[in-house]
């Protein structure tokens, strides 16, 4: 099953985006280089194996294979 990446993931209305979509179901992945978010806002979905975090800036080149990118970053 390919994930959801969600850029800016840990901001405040960005985490309950979050949990909007690991509640249907779907993999997660957060990629927040955490400038204006908080960590604190996701910790509590560590224990969720479909949730997945990576702290780096989405303007730096990276490779993912998901089916929907929601791009919150305000960079």
């Amino acid at each position: 099953m390919k994930s959801d990446l969600i850029t800016g993931g840990s901001g405040f209305l960005e985490s309950h985006v979050t949990r909007l979509y690991l509640s249907r179901g779907d993999k997660v992945r957060v990629l927040d280089e955490l400038s204006t978010g908080s960590y604190e806002n996701l910790v509590d979905l560590e224990v969720n194996a479909d949730f997945s975090f990576t702290n780096e800036d989405v303007r730096n080149p990276f490779q993912i294979d998901c089916a929907t990118v929601l791009n919150f970053e305000r960079n």
